[in-house]
């Protein structure tokens, strides 16, 4: 008795990435996008909040890490450490905070609100 079997290669790719190739060196997988612990902020002036930022990557054979970068559009609103992702809330107004894992063009956007200090 013969038996065919027919292979369709799937329509997401071998590794979920929409690529059909035969890799002959390991390849990284996981997660595509940053993920932040806040999907926007509201804080008041003079306060401070801390951005935590991370791409979480399975690898068979080492645990990858990513570097993370921080920027602010509007300096004029409000400061971000670059390395912490801390914010400063200076002035009342909208902003946004720009988070990037360095060497790719991964990016988070997180949108800030600072109101004013409401001091009695």
């Amino acid at each position: 008795m013969e038996m065919y079997i027919h292979l369709e290669k799937a329509r997401n790719g071998e590794l979920g990435n929409g690529e059909n190739f035969n890799y002959s060196k390991a390849q990284l997988v996981g997660k595509n996008e940053i993920q932040t612990n806040t999907g926007g902020i509201t804080i008041e002036e003079g306060k401070t909040f801390n951005i935590d930022a991370y791409i979480t990557y399975f690898n068979l054979f080492e645990d990858k890490t990513s570097e993370i970068r921080f920027e602010i559009i509007d300096e004029d609103l409000a400061m971000v450490n670059s390395e912490t992702g801390e914010i400063l809330a200076l002035r009342q107004g909208r902003t946004t905070v720009i988070a990037k894992e360095i060497g790719t063009d991964k990016i988070a956007v997180v949108p800030v609100r600072i109101l004013e200090n409401s001091r009695m």
